[in-house]
């Protein structure tokens, strides 16, 4: 569950604990504190955070009080859903919704879902970075969770690991619709055909196994799509 906590740093500086507040308030269901000390864990915990902001110029009071009530309730919600549907939630967020209702393919359509996503949303290279970093610390335990749960070494319907791959690949892919079209159908070649080193990533057990061998796929395809356009300046 420590994972869950790490996933949470980033965030807190980038959006103001507003995501953060989700994981950090799933990680204290590890400590299986009643109802209402979570509860009261989560509102100091914002309040100290959103103090912190008001004190650096970056939040007035009213911008601080509305954060305050926004990211407890969100901390309050995650925290009641998780601590009553565990296993129902490790499954879905390891099989990203898609994996999870689909036994195959499940991962070909997170990443493309993904790549549309970024399309749709035109985030920063910087912000993805970010998305990508505190979801790669969470994969770790959403995927051994699941890895337990179907008693498969890389189970079909985990598709967390085609999506951090994605992720980190449309880093270095320019956010046009046929860019990231053309981004996926890279990264599925990788991923598929475990293109040298994928294939040594490939063969770690455990969860590591799993998320790694995508991870450094989406490398890869960013390489080869920097080298593409070095070469091919029409890209």
């Amino acid at each position: 569950m420590y994972y869950l906590l790490l996933s949470s740093i980033p965030l807190l500086f980038v959006f103001h604990g507003i995501l953060a507040v989700i994981p950090y308030s799933m990680f204290l269901t590890s400590f299986r504190l009643s109802f209402s000390r979570a509860l009261a864990v989560i509102f100091v915990s914002v309040v100290f955070l959103y103090s912190f902001y008001y004190q650096l110029g970056m939040l007035d009071v009213r911008e601080a009080g509305i954060f305050i009530l926004i990211s407890g309730a969100l901390g309050v919600i995650s925290y009641w859903i998780y601590s009553r549907y565990f296993e129902a939630v490790n499954l879905l967020l390891a099989g990203t919704f898609i994996g999870f209702f689909l036994p195959k393919g499940g991962g070909a359509i997170s990443a493309l879902v993904t790549a549309i996503l970024v399309w749709w949303f035109r985030p920063s290279s910087y912000i993805l970075f970010i998305l990508f970093a505190s979801l790669f610390f969470a994969s770790f335990h959403f995927v051994r969770f699941a890895i337990r749960y179907y008693r498969k070494p890389d189970p079909r319907r985990v598709t967390l690991d085609e999506v951090l791959g994605m992720m980190i690949l449309l880093i270095f892919v320019p956010h046009q619709l046929i860019h990231v079209l053309l981004g996926w159908l890279l990264f599925e070649f990788l991923d598929v055909f475990k293109v040298f080193p994928v294939n040594i990533f490939d063969r770690v057990k455990g969860e590591g196994g799993v998320i790694l061998d995508d991870i450094v796929a989406g490398v890869m395809g960013g390489m080869i799509w920097m080298l593409a356009e070095y070469y091919l300046p029409w890209l």
